[in-house]
């Protein structure tokens, strides 16, 4: 009985000591899997902060885009000017309300205008990285009103090539001297190189009405489309500027 009793006791105290191990055992794998999830979280916690600093970094590159852009649609505004102040001083003499300008470049009639914003080449494929919905719309609606614009203004080279140029040429309104200078190897100024009393004979003829016409209409839709341009280069620039400051 006493043997019974001995073998009972230790055979307690030895399952006593495998359940203190099991628990000691289940608590140390407890310590692990918590310290495991801390890390991870802080890990977490240092990619989202370093996604955020990317993100606001991204945000200051953009408005110094925005800025670059925004000289560029203002310098091509004021071409456009320029251009639109010799159709009209055309319009006027034509109709005997002006007369020759000095300070008109009548050869930048054979000009077209050059529009070639960046935004939207350097940030297209960016714009899935950015977190706020509104900076995204706002960007994708940037993207559309310069495609737009850059589709506008690409007409109005068109109709330069295909209407301006060949009129130009077919009425020989060019003066071969205003090119042909003393000072070779050098850049051709041609802003002045329209004969403009052989200008001055076409005022009267349908055909000079029409290049007027369709002048007039792709400036007008240029200032148009640069107008909204520059809208939505306002609103974008306070949407990313709202977001940087959170």
């Amino acid at each position: 009985m006493l043997r019974f009793f001995r073998k009972l006791r230790e055979r307690l105290f030895v399952e006593g000591k495998v359940r203190t191990y099991f628990f000691y055992a289940l608590g140390e794998i407890v310590l692990v899997v918590i310290g495991i999830l801390i890390a991870l979280q802080i890990n977490n916690w240092n990619e989202l902060r370093k996604a955020k600093i990317q993100e606001q970094e991204l945000y200051l590159k953009l408005l110094e885009n925005l800025d670059s852009d925004l000289l560029h649609i203002q310098h091509i505004d004021s071409l456009f000017k320029v251009h639109e102040d010799i159709h009209y001083n055309l319009y006027n003499t034509l109709n005997d309300n002006a007369t020759y300008d000095p300070d008109l470049h009548y050869g930048m009639l054979r000009w077209a205008v050059e529009f070639r914003p960046t935004l939207k080449d350097n940030y297209q494929n960016r714009v899935d990285d950015l977190s706020s919905d509104e900076v995204r719309d706002a960007l994708n609606h940037y993207f559309q009103v310069e495609e737009t614009t850059e589709k506008v203004i690409d007409l109005f080279e068109t109709l330069k090539a295909d209407l301006v140029r060949p009129y130009i040429t077919s009425n020989n309104l060019l003066t071969l001297s205003d090119v042909y200078t003393e000072e070779r190897y050098q850049e051709v100024d041609t802003r002045n190189s329209i004969n403009y009393e052989a200008l001055s004979r076409q005022f009267s003829t349908p055909e000079f009405e029409q290049v007027l016409y369709e002048l007039r209409v792709k400036t007008s839709g240029a200032f148009q489309n640069l107008r909204v341009l520059r809208e939505a280069s306002q609103s974008l620039r306070k949407t990313i500027q709202g977001e940087i400051k959170q």
